[in-house]
């Protein structure tokens, strides 16, 4: 009998369904990490009965040199070593790519163009969140550097740059990415959910549930899908002397590849669709108020780069 129940619990110990596994960053000091974001976009207004369609593509390349690493924290310093920026609206289009230096420098892209080479401060924990960012006031003012547009002043484009370049807003951008780690070993099958709040133009409230669907050569292959809403009351923002409300929900879904070894994202994919309604008023609308429908669909990728 004690031989039988011997073996029973050798064969349920090692089901490899039943193998928990720890997910969570484990960076080297001295190492540094170069990820690779793009995100294209669609984004579709309905002005006045006129359809307005944009379409565009933002994409980085990073380098996270971790300059101090603990089992409590690593400090990260973020360079931005590549950027492209193309964006296509009513029969124009603006394209820019730090990589060709032989491009001049649309007027719509010089914040961007200003932002190469620059760098900025962050704290994370193992478990992916980012507790502090520092040094945004100075990108912004490197950003804005000798940048001229006429009719605007660099205080609104300082002002319009902090809606997604300042302390918190970056805090929340980089934890997107990073904040995907349960809160302890999990096995093929569980499930885990991480809420947050994304600053960019506006504030979105997301809630994702991850689902880690196997382990295999190393990598963990995790599942995702969300909700993302501006909430009940929506929130506002200033934008060029105009007062912005956005009212809008929408879902999201995709997957990533994680690194076993060091927790970093190899790869992945989320597509977001994201749907409501906008409302302006003051600047050049003076005290009229101009409402209208607006849907965005998403595709974000991130690639961890080799050497």
């Amino acid at each position: 009998m004690l031989l039988l129940t011997a073996l029973a619990l050798v064969a349920f110990t090692s089901d490899p369904e039943a193998k928990k596994y720890t997910l969570q960053l484990n960076l080297e000091e001295g190492q540094t990490y170069r990820l690779e974001s793009t995100t294209d976009q669609e984004i579709n207004q309905v002005i006045m009965g006129m359809e307005n369609v944009v379409e565009q593509t933002m994409g980085f390349t990073y380098a996270y040199d971790v300059t101090s690493a603990s089992s409590e924290a690593y400090d990260i310093s973020v360079t931005y070593d590549e950027i492209l920026y193309r964006q296509s609206a009513q029969g124009m289009e603006v394209t820019y790519d730090s990589r060709d230096e032989e491009t001049d420098v649309p007027l719509q892209a010089q914040s961007f163009a200003n932002l190469v080479g620059q760098s900025f401060e962050m704290t994370v924990t193992p478990a992916g969140s980012v507790t502090e960012v520092r040094g945004m006031d100075e990108l912004i003012e490197a950003m804005i550097g000798e940048m001229d547009m006429p009719g605007v002043s660099a205080d609104q484009i300082r002002q319009q740059l902090k809606t997604q370049f300042s302390d918190e807003s970056m805090q929340s951008s980089m934890e997107q990415t990073m904040a995907i780690y349960p809160d302890g070993p999990v096995k093929k099958g569980d499930s885990w959910t991480r809420e947050m709040s994304i600053s960019t133009v506006m504030t979105m409230q997301v809630v994702n549930t991850y689902t880690l669907d196997k382990v295999e050569g190393g990598k963990a292959y995790v599942s995702v899908e969300g909700t993302t809403s501006t909430g009940e009351e929506g929130n506002s923002t200033e934008m060029m002397g105009m007062s912005m409300t956005f009212n809008m929900e929408g879902t999201q879904s995709g997957s990533l590849v994680i690194d076993m070894e060091t927790g970093m994202t190899i790869t992945s994919t989320i597509d977001q669709t994201i749907t409501g309604d906008v409302s302006a008023t003051g600047g050049q609308m003076g005290s009229q108020t101009l409402e209208f429908p607006m849907s965005i669909d998403s595709k974000s990728t991130v690639n961890l780069l080799e050497d």
